[in-house]
């Protein structure tokens, strides 16, 4: 990533005749250790163009998964068969294979709708006050849940999970703390089961 980036940004200071960095940040590894934090950088990375006002819905969200997943239902519904462009792993809505997301596409869509129409207070519609279905699955606060999935890079640093599970991380790696440890002990406050 630093070879790319830096190509990159010396061609674009050069046609722009200026210096420094051409990306906001430096690129980062995250390990997200659980389906939470799966389904939160999901999120994050989802409602992005929402958050740069590039688009106003989910639905206009160029190059993201959650638009391919959108346009393939629209597809399915409508009896076109169109090859995506990127294959993406399925919600398979059980946690009883490891062939994919354990839980319902209906359920992250829903999900990914709510959180982004909490962060974003001026967006087009009404801020529903229901909860969804799956963040009362997973026993995730709501207001947790948005301060999350809204500063995700932010927060965590390298890896994402339970306080339990980020302890483990800890003892292996020989360290005493890890940043974003007390939002994943509000956040996820232990590791449960899948549903099924």
């Amino acid at each position: 990533m630093r070879c790319l980036n830096e190509h990159i940004a010396r061609k674009a200071n050069a046609e722009d005749k200026c210096t420094g960095r051409f990306w906001e940040g430096r690129f980062k590894s995250q390990a997200l250790l659980n389906e939470q934090a799966l389904l939160a950088c999901m999120s994050y990375v989802d409602l992005n163009p929402i958050r740069a006002t590039i688009c106003d819905s989910l639905e206009d969200s160029e190059y993201t998964s959650i638009k391919q997943r959108i346009d393939n239902l629209s597809d399915t519904l409508t009896n076109h068969s169109v090859t995506p462009p990127i294959p993406l792993a399925p919600f398979i809505a059980s946690a009883q294979t490891d062939n994919g997301i354990p839980f319902s596409l209906n359920d992250y869509l829903e999900l990914t709708d709510w959180t982004g129409r909490c962060i974003r207070k001026d967006k087009r519609g009404y801020i529903k006050s229901t909860t969804p279905a799956i963040l009362k699955k997973l026993a995730l606060d709501e207001e947790t849940w948005v301060e999350t999935v809204s500063s995700f890079s932010d927060q965590f640093h390298s890896f994402i999970g339970s306080e339990h599970q980020l302890q483990k991380i800890c003892e292996k790696h020989a360290k005493k703390w890890l940043r974003g440890i007390s939002l994943c002990r509000k956040l996820f406050a232990e590791t449960k089961p899948c549903p099924a």
